[in-house]
């Protein structure tokens, strides 16, 4: 790709390699694509990289993306940092079974996801944790305009601390064995809350 070269494409969609022997052949496709394209979406399924390559630790080379889904395999072990995006609405998250914490490297510094209206979590089997020690967010809340949160079958989350106050959230979605400890403090989280799903609750919650 020439230097100085601009692409523009609205939507582009990687679907992973199969290449056993060069699992991290998808990281160097994506970092060759983002030295030169503008996106609206993107989809990336089937990753096989161990970690996201720089350009998507780095809000500058992706700041015009509206919608992001990371649908994957289990080699990833942590998720990139896209808190600081200030263009992205909807980030869809499925399968990415190496990841078993989301932490402070999720926001970024003083990531809030300022756009953010839609976030989905969808059978990452390995998620434990939803940390959010460390994360220093000034001028408001994290997730301002956050209206729907789904989180769909991640048997293994036990702990769901967010930042702040979910003061936007319309609709949230819990479908399969979610902790009920981890359904109480979601609630409590809400203020505007008008559409609630749960999925194999034992008990009906008190929050």
């Amino acid at each position: 790709m020439e230097e100085g070269t601009l692409f523009y494409i609205k939507r582009w969609q990687l679907r992973g390699s199969y290449d056993e022997e060069d699992p991290e052949h998808d990281k160097g496709v994506l970092e060759e694509l983002f030295s030169g394209i503008e996106l609206k979406r993107l989809s990336i399924i089937g990753y096989r990289g161990v970690k996201f390559p720089i350009c998507f630790w780095n809000p500058n080379s992706i700041s015009n993306i509206a919608f992001i889904k990371l649908e994957g395999r289990k080699y990833c072990q942590s998720l990139p940092t896209h808190g600081e995006l200030p263009s992205l609405k909807t980030l869809y998250i499925k399968q990415l079974d190496g990841i078993a914490s989301v932490h402070k490297e999720f926001y970024e510094t003083n990531g809030k996801f300022a756009s953010l209206e839609s976030l989905s979590f969808s059978l990452t089997s390995a998620w434990k944790e939803w940390n959010s020690i460390g994360v220093g967010v000034k001028d408001g809340e994290v997730f301002p305009k956050l209206q729907e949160l789904c989180i769909s079958d991640c048997d293994q989350l036990i702990t769901g601390d967010l930042p702040s106050d979910l003061l936007s959230l319309t609709k949230l979605l819990i479908v399969g064995r979610t902790k009920e400890a981890i359904i109480e403090s979601l609630l409590l989280k809400t203020q505007v809350l008008h559409h609630l799903e749960l999925g194999e609750c034992k008990k009906v919650l008190m929050v």
